[in-house]
Order: C-alpha cells, then structure tokens, then sequence
C-alpha cells in the first residue's frame, strides 16, 4: 500500500486502512482497487434519475427500481435529453470517499490509481446499459447476479467524479492516460531492453516480447491516474520525477 524509500530500497507496507498508518510519505498504489468499490446504479428515465437496485424473492434477484432516489454527493449527477431515456450510469461514493482518505493521510508523495474505467461522458455514450459485470472462475456471467456471493462484482471507475473528488480533496492531478502510455513515461522500454538482454533462449524471447504486447496493447480500458501530494506536480518514473532509485 505504500512504498517509502530507504537505502536498501523500496519498503512495501500492507494495512487496511491508511489511518492505521498515520501520515503517509511515499507511494501509494490502487490496481483494479476502485471497481471493487460498491456502486449505485442510476437510470435516466426522461426526466430525472432513478435509483435500481435487485429485489430478493422466491426466484433469487431480481432487477427493482427504487421508489425514490436517495441523496447522490456532489458533484451533481449529469442532466440528459428526453432522447436518452434508459441510460444507466454508475456512481461509487465509497470509492471517492477512499480518494478522500488518502488525501488526508498522504502527507508527500503521490497516489497512483490503476483501473478500468473512462470519463463519465464516455461512460454514458459507449455503455447505455452500465457496466456491471460478475465473474466467477475467472470467466464472466450472463447475469451479474446468478450466483450472489459466489461471484466478483464491479463496475467501470467513473473517472469524471474521482478526479473532482481527488482535486476537491487538495490532491494535484500529474497524469491521467492510458496504461500504455503511463509504462511508457515509467521507462518501460528500457525495462523491456533488460529483459530481452536477459533471455537465455530464442524462446524466452518471444515470450517476453509477447509479454509486453500484452500489458502495452491487451489492457486498451485501462487508465491511470497520478495524483500527488506535497510535491512537485512531476509524474512519477520520469526521469525528471524526485523518486529516489532503488540499488540495481
């Protein structure tokens, strides 16, 4: 959860939660953490949203509207046309409330946040029926909902109000792109040099290459997001960027 530097190195330290640590002075790293956040989901009837949820009955789940939308936190929830009645959207307040805490115990260094997701705009355009997924056995389910308590269930970050609540929390924004483009500012190429210099066969070789294929081309939704706190708005594994080096 956070990476401090020393001079044997980075020290990773596991908690779980950042107040258990007190002020925080390093790095601290989100993968795939911000999905897993509980979400509301949210439809555009016309006029107004309204609140969906699931309704337990003799069958098992089953799709409920609530009848009124309880109180969304800020930021305000995007206004639609008549012509977009039906579109779902999904809001996480636990996962802005999580951007919060950090902001209040990282006291200098940056939080990094790895995940699968888009701008609320795209969200809206590209997803009209949300994103909820389950997956169970690494494989995806028809129904989210098939196998309750059985299954993993996540929703794509809404990216558009992480980065309003990071920048209301007092964090600074350094980057926000796509995983691509994040390894490649954090000197990927070079560590892709020393792996291939370090095959020991033809093999070992393709496989490497095919390796970063993958991360540089096979995560295409994934974004990054850095956020730093008490220093320089520089993005970390610059060249540029103050990060002490670990010993070779």
């Amino acid at each position: 959860m956070e990476a401090t530097a020393r001079a044997t190195g980075p020290r990773p330290l596991a908690a779980a939660s950042l107040s258990d640590l007190g002020p925080v002075r390093g790095v601290v790293l989100a993968h795939e953490l911000l999905d897993a956040q509980p979400a509301r989901r949210l439809r555009w009837d016309g006029t107004a949203w309204v609140e969906l949820g699931f309704r337990l009955g003799e069958r098992g789940l089953a799709p409920a509207e609530a009848p009124q939308i309880a109180p969304v936190p800020p930021p305000p929830l995007p206004v639609l046309g008549p012509d977009e009645a039906g579109r779902i959207l999904e809001v996480a307040p636990a996962a802005e409330g999580l951007i919060r805490e950090v902001a209040d115990h990282l006291e200098q260094g940056w939080l990094v946040i790895v995940d699968f997701g888009a701008e609320e705009s795209e969200l809206l355009a590209r997803h009209p029926h949300g994103t909820l997924a389950g997956v169970r056995g690494h494989r995806s389910l028809p129904e989210p909902t098939a196998a309750p308590g059985e299954a993993d269930l996540s929703t794509f970050v809404n990216f558009s109000r992480i980065r309003r609540a990071a920048s209301a929390a007092g964090l600074t924004e350094v980057a926000f792109c796509s995983q691509a483009e994040a390894l490649g500012a954090w000197g990927f190429s070079g560590e892709l040099d020393r792996a291939l210099g370090e095959s020991r066969s033809p093999e070992e070789e393709v496989r490497v290459r095919l390796a970063a294929k993958n991360l540089l081309f096979g995560f295409t939704r994934f974004r990054v997001l850095e956020l730093a706190a008490g220093v320089p708005a520089r993005t970390p594994g610059r060249a540029s960027a103050p990060w002490p080096a670990a010993p070779p």
